[in-house]
């Protein structure tokens, strides 16, 4: 997987290799829970996909949508600190 350790920008439309991030000074607190919270976001755009493609949970696509939006929203918070 050639983006393996890359961090999602907060559109999500990009990725940012963890070269670019090193030089940029945080706490190492912060800096675990962007990864953790990161790696969320990757693993339920995965769900969502397969949500998409077997809709037999209704309710599920938006629930999964709307827990990315809280997850990328964190990302930004804890980027701005």
């Amino acid at each position: 997987m050639p983006w393996r350790g890359c961090e999602i920008c907060v559109s999500g439309s990009k990725l940012i290799p963890p070269t670019f991030l090193s030089g940029v000074s945080m706490d190492k607190k912060i800096k675990k829970k962007l990864e953790k919270a990161n790696q969320k976001v990757q693993k339920l755009q995965q769900q969502l996909a397969g949500a998409k493609q077997q809709d037999d949970e209704p309710g599920e696509v938006a629930r999964l949508e709307k827990e990315i939006a809280a997850t990328k929203a964190e990302i930004a918070e804890l980027r701005a600190s």
